[in-house]
């Protein structure tokens, strides 16, 4: 394995660190700051696909220091990515479902309610948690046109 595969890797497990880290904090936001006038109660599926996709990634990163560059599980390991970024992307999704009457509110704005900065902070988050995971299973699975080819014509 070259140098820029190896380099290539560690940027996808760093960008899994850090969307990892936006998960967690997304999730503390929501929990702290998620029940309003709007939504009397915190979203399960919030929480299930926001708290899945943050142990799914931890249990990667852990094996992904666990496992060697050359070993075979790290193939399944960068298409693990890909399921943390879409678990991130439906917690995501159901945030902004959860928040529908409190969106449609501020866009009739029949009674002046405002955008309120703690939903910008969550949406912020949990956008910005799931971007990093798909970045990271990009930079995972990205090869070098090239190289794949001359693997194929040696095998």
């Amino acid at each position: 394995m070259d140098k820029n595969r190896i380099a290539e890797r560690k940027q996808a497990w760093a960008l899994l660190t850090v969307s990892l880290l936006f998960q967690l904090c997304s999730l503390a936001v929501y929990v702290l700051t998620g029940v309003t006038e709007f939504t009397p109660a915190l979203s399960l599926r919030v929480l299930g696909f926001g708290g899945s996709s943050l142990i799914l990634g931890l249990i990667l990163l852990i094996a992904g220091k666990m496992v060697g560059e050359e070993h075979a599980l790290k193939k399944l390991l960068d298409y693990g990515l890909f399921l943390v970024y879409a678990l991130g992307l439906l917690a995501w999704l159901f945030y902004l479902t959860s928040e529908i009457n409190y969106i449609a509110n501020i866009l009739v704005a029949i009674d002046g309610t405002g955008v309120s900065s703690f939903f910008v902070l969550r949406a912020g988050l949990f956008l910005a948690a799931w971007l990093l995971a798909l970045l990271s299973a990009i930079a995972a699975g990205k090869r070098n046109p090239i190289e794949a080819n001359s693997e194929q014509e040696v095998a």
